[in-house]
């Protein structure tokens, strides 16, 4: 609120428009009035700017201001997935996606401290993730490791052209996570009507008794662990593009987040539907679940698999102009492999 109220006062609107207009204009009286105004030898503008993020970080569970969200787990699954996934955590995200010409423009010192924050998130939250045992804590970490992906890619984004791939990119992944991660959401609500148990102790060989469960699950752990053609595969391999130019730092704190995410989430999936043979604790099973637990699986399933393959770029950049992109698949063998490349953006991904 006093980031919103430093912002509102020296661009005199709280219009979204308007206030990026009269911040990002070249020789503005309103963007010259707050950067020339400092406290503690910060100027009015970046404090505004880091105000406003650090009420986005708080939002969306963002490191140090994330101890809220192991409790918000207690509520009922599917609230968890519209939290998690499309809703609540990911609005400060949004918050800094719609000032991020003001970021990138007039402040861009507001825009390092959202890279940096981002990518400690991730990092952190994929280290907590590894050691939960509750499987919709496992999931909460995941959410908030992948958050912390869509700010540093926000925070390597410039603003115009091919230098705000970031940009894109973010948004992307905040589309692509949310259906895999309501999909891993439902999936874990249907085990927990199974088992009526949240922990992986009590779980084990699963795949026999939730045939539908088990496959969707393994679609969504697949994606979010970033395996081709998957969704999630495409959104952070333009995140981790768009870090290897701008920052190598974030680039390889993101690329060994990348590597924990695909190790939990596999020992989530193994642990709730391999690991050992499922013995029932006398409690009247019902089978898998009616279809109306069943139908959101199996459509949030099919949209995992193919909300990737969406030329992003053509409806989302920066500057509101269509970032040209081109999908080819190109399977080249080398050394008995497969490889799968993707042109996007003029850029190619190997």
């Amino acid at each position: 609120m006093i980031g919103i109220l430093i912002l509102s006062y020296y661009s005199e609107t709280l219009d979204f428009g308007t206030l990026i207009e009269r911040f990002t204009t070249t020789g503005s009286p309103f963007a010259q009035a707050a950067s020339s105004a400092t406290f503690l030898g910060v100027s009015a503008l970046t404090w505004g700017l880091t105000l406003v993020f650090v009420g986005g970080a708080g939002k969306s569970a963002m490191f140090p201001l994330h101890v809220w969200l192991p409790d918000a787990m207690e509520g009922p699954t599917p609230v968890s997935a519209l939290i998690h996934a499309v809703t609540m955590v990911v609005a400060g995200v949004y918050l800094v996606a719609r000032l991020f010409p003001v970021f990138s423009i007039a402040c861009p010192v507001a825009l390092e401290i959202v890279a940096y924050t981002g990518a400690v998130s991730a990092l952190i939250a994929a280290l907590i993730a590894c050691t939960q045992t509750d499987i919709k804590r496992v999931l909460a970490y995941s959410t908030m490791s992948q958050i912390g992906y869509m700010m540093f890619a926000l925070g390597v984004s410039d603003f115009g052209g091919e230098s705000g791939l970031g940009y894109t990119a973010s948004m992307f992944h905040l589309f692509t996570h949310a259906m895999f991660k309501a999909l891993l959401f439902l999936g874990a609500g249907a085990v927990i009507h199974y088992v009526h148990s949240n922990e992986m102790k009590d779980m084990g060989g699963l795949r026999k008794f939730l045939p539908i469960t088990h496959i969707t699950f393994l679609i969504a752990c697949l994606a979010i662990a970033g395996v081709p053609p998957f969704s999630g595969f495409f959104s952070k391999e333009e995140i981790l593009l768009a870090a290897f130019h701008s920052n190598p730092l974030i680039y390889y704190v993101a690329l060994i987040t990348a590597g924990i995410t695909a190790f939990y989430m596999f020992r989530l999936y193994f642990s709730i539907f391999w690991n050992k043979p499922f013995v029932s604790h006398g409690e009247s099973h019902h089978g898998e679940g009616p279809a109306s637990m069943l139908f959101p699986l199996a459509v949030l399933g099919l949209l995992a698999i193919s909300s990737g393959w969406i030329p992003f770029g053509e409806f989302v950049s920066t500057d509101g102009k269509v970032l040209a992109t081109e999908t080819h698949l190109d399977f080249q063998h080398f050394a008995g492999s497969t490889f799968l490349r993707r042109d996007r953006d003029r850029i190619c991904f190997l």
